[in-house]
């Protein structure tokens, strides 16, 4: 199977962000509480992946000063429309999270929920690089990735690299997902001082059951610094 191509990519992104199910979903809870132990000042922070800008506009409100990136022109539609009155500490732009135009040591908070494992393993692994990069030495990063337990069955993808699968239906068919083991975190954060990590097992999404005898909704919540 040949890899799409980025405006391909785009085009599936694009139609995955309009539907309306993603148009209002709601912050995570998980990311509100982190939001919220951040020091209400204005310093510079990063959400990859901004989608409809539900995490942007929290840590807007704490009064930091925000980007939101994002491929796909319909997300940046939405998170423009969630974050209208925040305009001059708020930027949000299109950009591929795999290469950020941003200098090294610059941010002092990065979000990367439920996006960056949206590529094979070479994908991910240049994502990492790029936020270790740019996050200031003093900032942290908080990314999700799902659990290799979340990986679809195989009458439902078609595996195209070890752990990473691409969808044969649903809202992002076509689009390779990459799932990580427990024992990966060490080796894909290494070049961070400090690694925490949290595994969350979700109920299922309504309507949707088990694919095979050991699916679960798994995911894994990395926080990252030094």
């Amino acid at each position: 199977m040949r890899d799409l191509t980025v405006p391909e990519q785009k085009e599936i992104w694009d139609r995955r962000n309009a539907n309306e199910a993603l148009r209002s979903l709601p912050p995570d809870p998980r990311v509100l509480s982190y939001i919220g132990d951040l020091p209400q000042q204005s310093r510079r922070a990063l959400d990859i992946g901004c989608g409809n800008g539900r995490h942007l506009k929290q840590l807007a409100e704490i009064g930091w000063r925000a980007t939101g990136i994002d491929w796909s022109n319909e997300a940046l539609v939405q998170s423009r429309e969630t974050l209208a009155g925040f305009e001059q500490t708020v930027n949000i732009l299109s950009a591929d999270y795999r290469k950020l135009n941003y200098g090294g040591n610059y941010f002092h908070v990065i979000l990367a929920i439920d996006v960056i494992h949206h590529g094979k393993k070479r994908d991910l692994e240049r994502a990492i690089a790029e936020i270790k990069r740019i996050k200031a030495i003093s900032g942290t990063a908080l990314i999700s990735l799902p659990g290799i337990r979340n990986a679809p069955a195989e009458h439902q993808a078609d595996f195209i690299d070890e752990q990473t699968v691409v969808l044969r239906s649903g809202l992002e068919v076509g689009i390779p997902h990459h799932f990580i083991k427990e024992s990966d975190i060490g080796t894909l954060f290494r070049a961070f001082k400090n690694i925490s990590a949290d595994k969350v097992v979700l109920p299922m999404p309504a309507g949707m059951e088990p694919l095979h005898s050991m699916h679960e909704n798994e995911w894994y919540w990395i926080k990252v610094s030094g």
